[in-house]
C-alpha cells in the first residue's frame, strides 16, 4: 500500500470515528464537546494525537502570533494503516464550511515547516471536519446533518483535495 492509500484508509477511519461521534450525541453541540468525544474515540482507536498545540504565524520570519491547532496527529502506524508524516485536523461545527475555513488550514499548513518544534516540520496534509449543525427535528435531511470531511495537501501554496465526502469540488 502507498502513502496515499494509507492517508485515505486513515481518513476513512476518522470520518468513521466523528460519525460515530455525531450517531451518539446529535447534532446542535458546541465544537469543543464533538473534540472531546472525537478525542475518547482517539484513545478507543489507540490513534495517538495532540490536542490544541500552539502553531506560531510567522511574518518575514518572525513570529506573529499564536494559533491553536484542533488535533495535531503524529506519524504513527496503526492496523489499517500508517502515517509517514504528521497531519493537522481542524473541527468545526457549523451549518457547512466555507472558504474562510479552507483559508485557515492553508495558513496553518504554509506556517507549520516554520515553527521550530520538530512535531510540525513534516506536516504536508490536514483535515476539515465538520460536524453539521442542522436543525435535529427527527426529519432526515442528509444535506442539514452529518458529518462533512475535506482532506488537504499544500502544493505551491495552494491546497489540493484529496478527499471530500461531499458531492462538489471545493479547493481553496
Amino acid at each position: 500500500m502507498n502513502d496515499k492509500e494509507h492517508l485515505l484508509k486513515f481518513t476513512q477511519q476518522i470520518l468513521a470515528l466523528a460519525e460515530n461521534v455525531y450517531i451518539e450525541l446529535g447534532s446542535g453541540y458546541k465544537e469543543d464537546t464533538y473534540q472531546k468525544a472525537l478525542a475518547i474515540n482517539f484513545r478507543k482507536h489507540k490513534i495517538k494525537y495532540y490536542k490544541e498545540s500552539n502553531i506560531e504565524i510567522f511574518f518575514q520570519g518572525e513570529s506573529l502570533s499564536l494559533f491553536r491547532l484542533d488535533f495535531l496527529i503524529p506519524a504513527q502506524k496503526n492496523r489499517r494503516w500508517q502515517l509517514k508524516d504528521p497531519i493537522i485536523i481542524e473541527t468545526k461545527a457549523l451549518p457547512s464550511l466555507n472558504d474562510s475555513h479552507r483559508l485557515q488550514l492553508k495558513n496553518y499548513l504554509l506556517s507549520c515547516p516554520k515553527n521550530s518544534s520538530e512535531s510540525f516540520k513534516n506536516v504536508k496534509q490536514g483535515c476539515l471536519l465538520n460536524w453539521k449543525a442542522g436543525l435535529d427535528d427527527g426529519s432526515v435531511d442528509n444535506d442539514k446533518e452529518g458529518v462533512q470531511l475535506e482532506l488537504y495537501t499544500l502544493r505551491a501554496k495552494k491546497l489540493s483535495t484529496l478527499f471530500s465526502n461531499e458531492d462538489e469540488d471545493s479547493n481553496a
